[in-house]
């Protein structure tokens, strides 16, 4: 087993403990995949399968860091980040079985026919959360994955 094998686990241990032992994770986050049928494009009338929905989480359920991202980081995107955008991580890879992050749980493969949206609930947003599409990602670190999202506007479902 090598270094990052073994530390892994501490690590989610440790992101958990920041939600579960000292309440300092505020958010819940919720990724849902919606598929539509082979050849029509998201969004069309009545041709949809049922949304997947999936908790984003560390160390198996403690809600994960939400934070947004800061000016030095969308000055250095050129562009591609903007304000109020906000980053969720970092997110422990998958070290077992059933522990960790896949990244196919917030980037499905798949055709254009597939949705991705997160939808996040806590502080600064309506009641029942609002919807985030994911604008980036960072899933080449050894110890975390990380993705920045932008508020949609859509507020229910």
């Amino acid at each position: 087993m090598s270094f990052r094998d073994a530390f892994l686990p501490v690590l989610d241990t440790y992101r958990g403990a920041l939600d579960t032992v000292y309440g300092l994770r505020r958010f819940d986050v919720t990724v849902r995949v919606t598929t539509w049928a082979p050849g029509s494009l998201p969004g069309s009338q009545g041709s949809t399968k049922a949304p997947v929905d999936t908790p984003l989480t560390v160390a198996g359920g403690a809600r994960p860091k939400v934070e947004q991202v800061s000016q030095r980081t969308i000055i250095a995107s050129g562009g591609l980040y903007q304000d109020q955008d906000l980053r969720i991580g970092p997110l422990t890879p998958s070290y077992s079985v059933a522990s960790g992050i896949d990244p196919s749980v917030f980037d499905p493969a798949g055709a254009s026919n597939v949705e991705v949206l997160l939808k996040l609930v806590g502080p600064g947003l309506p009641a029942g959360g609002a919807w985030f599409s994911k604008v980036g990602q960072e899933v080449t670190a050894n110890f975390h994955y990380s993705l920045v999202v932008r508020a949609t506007g859509a507020t229910n479902g």
